[in-house]
């Protein structure tokens, strides 16, 4: 099978330091998701490749000269933050930026969609993520949602931190119960959630059902449209028996994994041979 994979920053996504320096033609990518934006800055502020979205223009060219051309899809996603500092139409503001960035990357004919990467505060020493430390919640979720719409948004996809603790500080319930919200993607890192990071079958299993379950106590029941995102870095042993728990849980087989940055080349191998 093929699978969609993220991309943080295209500065250390590529290069023949990430899985032999292969173009995404020639590995199982079917769709590249994209980092295009963190609230109302592009990401090229931080990302110091020539390919780095630095506005609308620059993503136009990415989207049709580097993946178009290959017949790769590209689905930008972005950190949304709801409010911020001195600005009072934050929300806002991002919901009508997510609708640009949309559209502009929309296939002929296809929706103009756009993943959020919904993560809380977590007490950062930097202000990132959803910021629930400054009240950030429903009100905003709303606020993003019907920007987001009425500037040409047609699809949201939600990207959370599937651990049950994370979903009420972002407000998940009411992401949940949006229409325009036709997707969750789980973070479902088990190589990162655990401690030694050895994760096993169990480790695994345990992750998928947990997110699976926290999504559903908080208003998400319809696995079908569960779309775990897998870590890159997974040993290749264990993608087999992940295709096979998402099967028996009723998950989509559409799962992605985060990141190409990290991505293994024998899992790459493993993910093709699905």
């Amino acid at each position: 099978m093929e699978a969609p994979v993220w991309l943080h920053q295209f500065d250390y996504g590529y290069g023949p330091q990430v899985l032999g320096g292969k173009p995404d033609s020639d590995l199982p990518i079917s769709a590249i998701y994209g980092k295009t934006n963190d609230g109302l800055t592009w990401q090229g502020h931080w990302d110091t490749a020539p390919e780095a979205i630095s506005g609308v223009g620059a993503l136009l060219r990415t989207v049709r000269q580097r993946y178009g051309a290959a017949g790769i899809d590209f689905v930008p996603w972005g950190v949304i933050h709801g409010r911020w500092e001195g600005e009072p139409r934050q929300a806002a503001k991002e919901g009508a930026r997510a609708a640009l960035i949309a559209k502009a990357c929309v296939w002929p004919g296809g929706p103009a969609r756009y993943i959020v990467d919904l993560e809380p505060f977590y007490h950062a020493p930097f202000k990132a993520f959803w910021r629930n430390d400054l009240g950030a919640g429903p009100i905003d979720v709303l606020r993003f949602a019907a920007a987001f719409q009425a500037n040409g948004g047609d699809e949201l996809w939600v990207a959370p931190d599937a651990r049950d603790p994370h979903l009420t500080p972002v407000s998940f319930g009411i992401w949940a119960g949006l229409p325009i919200v036709t997707r969750v993607l789980p973070q479902v890192c088990y190589t990162d959630f655990v401690k030694p990071r050895t994760p096993t079958p169990i480790t695994v299993r345990t992750a998928l059902e947990r997110a699976i379950d926290a999504l559903g106590a908080h208003g998400w029941a319809d696995t079908a449209s569960i779309h775990p995102i897998l870590p890159g870095d997974s040993p290749a042993s264990l993608i087999p028996f992940a295709m096979s728990e998402l099967q028996r849980l009723g998950c989509s087989r559409e799962i992605s994994f985060y990141q190409r940055a990290s991505l293994r080349l024998d899992t790459a191998k493993a993910i093709a041979e699905e």
